[in-house]
């Protein structure tokens, strides 16, 4: 708790401050991971940038998960329960309406942010006006203390018109990916009929407006684990969520 209020403290001074750094938003959507919640909490507490807030939104979890939530209201921290489980992108949704900065971050329960990931993908927007949003590399990891490196790129680079990388097959991950705020709410937000490929769909709209500028710095730790699903026809579900986006270019 006291590392709590540090943080907390800090923030407040630099909310204060006339040169403070722009507010960053981490939304953390959850539904009964509290194990895996708690550690991409603290992922978010020790982030080397310090003007951030946390968004939780508890989609009805039933295994304890609200009760713990409760403990962080006020400490950085604000938290929601859906009334009524709704799926991530809801959850999201949900994040996006409450968040009050200028960027915002989706992270996924079961992952972790490296401790400079929004230092990192902050500076890249702010030197880079252009870019709506920021990407960063990622290494996926396992309970065997496998890791696997997944670099975007060997360099910093611009990408003026994302969206045709995104009909070839090139995503990027929520944790993985910073975007302005008010850019995500003018396209409306998350699709929450889509239970797969609604971070491509996302990432087709936003770059429809802004360009995305891609770092080989590794700001995400993704987990792989068996509670992972994924449904059997998941390419197909992709598919049509492309042919959709190139229906309505033509």
């Amino acid at each position: 708790m006291r590392m709590y209020l540090k943080h907390h403290v800090r923030a407040i001074a630099l909310l204060l401050s006339p040169n403070a750094r722009p507010l960053v938003t981490v939304v953390i959507p959850t539904r009964n991971r509290l194990f895996f919640l708690q550690e991409a909490i603290a992922s978010v507490f020790r982030q080397t940038y310090p003007n951030w807030e946390l968004v939780v939104v508890d989609d009805a979890s039933d295994d304890g998960t609200w009760d713990w939530l409760q403990t962080l209201q006020g400490c950085r921290g604000r938290v929601f329960r859906q009334p009524e489980h709704r799926e991530r992108s809801a959850a999201r949704n949900r994040g996006l309406a409450e968040a009050r900065g200028q960027y915002i971050l989706f992270l996924d329960d079961d992952d972790r942010l490296r401790p400079q990931a929004l230092r990192v993908l902050v500076r890249a927007l702010r030197r880079h006006p252009e870019a709506g949003v920021s990407v960063g590399s990622v290494v996926a990891f396992d309970g065997s203390g496998n890791k696997v490196v997944r670099r975007c790129s060997r360099l910093p680079v611009v990408r003026r018109r994302p969206w045709p990388d995104v009909l070839f097959g090139w995503i990027s991950w929520s944790g993985q990916t910073l975007f302005q705020t008010d850019l995500l709410r003018r396209v409306g937000g998350w699709n929450e009929g889509l239970v797969v490929a609604e971070d491509q769909e996302l990432l087709l709209k936003v770059s429809c407006h802004a360009g995305v500028i891609v770092l080989p710095s590794v700001v995400l730790e993704y987990r792989v684990h068996p509670g992972q699903w994924r449904p059997p026809n998941r390419q197909e579900l992709e598919d049509t969520v492309r042919d959709a986006f190139v229906a309505q270019l033509c």
